[in-house]
């Protein structure tokens, strides 16, 4: 994205119409709308989406990008927290039975 584009909004609310609406506020920002919130007239804030900000305003580390790439061509992108506990404790445990009858070169 270049940088002109990072700077557009779709709407624009004052304060009193965001936080009265907040849930909906949340659920155009998750859509991928930039909201600039207003408070007396005066722009304040501009609310965007989770995954607007790690595209557009994070620089990410080519190595985490590296692993989303990998991560959405093994289709591992979208696993719940419930399930990458699950994935991290599986992988402990084969580590711990794998290293349990490992003998060192200097025994």
């Amino acid at each position: 994205m270049n940088h002109q584009n990072k700077l557009q909004v779709n709407q624009v609310l004052p304060a009193l119409a965001a936080r009265a609406e907040f849930g909906r506020v949340l659920d155009l920002a998750q859509q991928g709308n930039r909201l600039l919130i207003n408070r007396h007239g005066v722009p304040t804030a501009i609310i965007i989406g989770i995954e607007d900000y790690l595209l557009t305003v994070l620089e990410q580390p080519e190595l985490l990008t590296s692993l989303h790439k990998k991560a959405q061509a093994a289709g591992l992108d979208h696993l719940t927290l419930e399930e990458i506990d699950q994935e991290i404790k599986a992988v402990r445990t084969q580590s711990k039975s794998s290293n349990r009858w490992h003998v060192s070169e200097n025994s």
